[in-house]
């Protein structure tokens, strides 16, 4: 009897906690997963994708696109790109969204876009079907992912009403 209680109370607390009430699976979009939780008393909703090929052996689970929205921030459409493997920033990076090329920085085992093009690269990544991007990693190994964008109208979509 005791342990039903203990359990009953561990449950309750899971439930009716607000930290994990708003961690929450927003759905899929053909390849485009979306998400919201809370981190530091902010609400931040993100789209997240894996490539559909890779040309480097496996670099881990965590190689993935992701788009967020940070509304107490006011960040919207921020694209982060993590690589699963820290990029050689002295050797030529090329970010391609179909067949125009753009310029990207890395930090890390992340790539970004310039602020100032960020915008601009949101949009074409809407009216494009894939995302190519081509860096070294620290041993002077190509790295080649491509990513599909089918189903990103839709996902941006589904964060941008999640987190106004």
């Amino acid at each position: 009897m005791i342990f039903k209680k203990f359990f009953i109370v561990v449950i309750s607390l899971f439930i009716f906690n607000p930290v994990f009430a708003l961690d929450k699976d927003l759905g899929v979009s053909k390849r485009f997963n979306m998400h919201m939780y809370k981190q530091d008393e902010q609400t931040i909703c993100n789209l997240y994708s894996s490539p559909i090929t890779q040309s480097t052996p496996y670099r881990g689970k965590n190689v993935k696109l992701h788009i967020t929205n940070r509304p107490q921030k006011n960040h919207r459409h921020k694209l982060s790109i993590n690589m699963g493997t820290n990029v050689n920033t002295k050797k030529p990076m090329l970010v391609m969204i179909d067949n125009k090329k753009y310029t990207f920085f890395a930090h890390k085992n992340f790539i970004f876009p310039y602020n100032k093009d960020e915008k601009r690269i949101i949009r074409d990544m809407r009216r494009a079907r894939k995302l190519v991007i081509k860096i070294y990693d620290n041993n002077d190994k190509l790295i080649t992912d491509e990513y599909s964008l089918y189903g990103l109208i839709q996902a941006i979509s589904v964060i941008d009403r999640a987190c106004r």
